[in-house]
């Protein structure tokens, strides 16, 4: 840069009216209006819970350990808010493991599925969880 573009721009930046830094998301937004979206977001009954069946799953039932399907932005606490309020049992622990996207082909076109939870639910009664709500 020489030193007369330099000049110009301390010069322009002089008469230029000093701009004030965009306001954060919560000067924006009213925190009712905060408050409600983080609640709908966190609301047990929007996860979405699919037993899964499996030679493992079936032996862990006699355990009393339930298996499911989950999203893979829910954590422990929201998905055992979630079988708890669903089925009516006392969830005890919870247990989640990521399950990667595989690398799917068909023909010559490369893809993959889709990322995932697998949740382990330890419940005081899991034939109350068998048998449906």
């Amino acid at each position: 840069m020489s030193l007369l573009s330099l000049a110009k721009k301390i010069a322009r930046a002089d008469t230029e009216p000093q701009s004030q830094p965009p306001a954060t998301s919560a000067e924006r937004e009213p925190a009712e209006a905060a408050a409600d979206r983080a609640a709908a977001v966190l609301h047990p009954l929007t996860v979405m819970l699919e037993p899964l069946l499996s030679e493992k799953s079936s032996a862990l039932q006699e355990q009393g350990v339930a298996t499911f399907r989950v999203p893979h932005n829910v954590g422990k606490h929201q998905v055992a808010l979630a079988v708890a309020q669903r089925y009516g049992v006392r969830v005890r622990r919870v247990h989640l493991i990521r399950m990667l996207p595989k690398m799917r082909r068909r023909g010559n076109t490369l893809g993959r599925t889709a990322e995932w939870k697998k949740a382990y639910v330890s419940v005081d009664n899991v034939q109350q969880i068998i048998t449906g709500p």
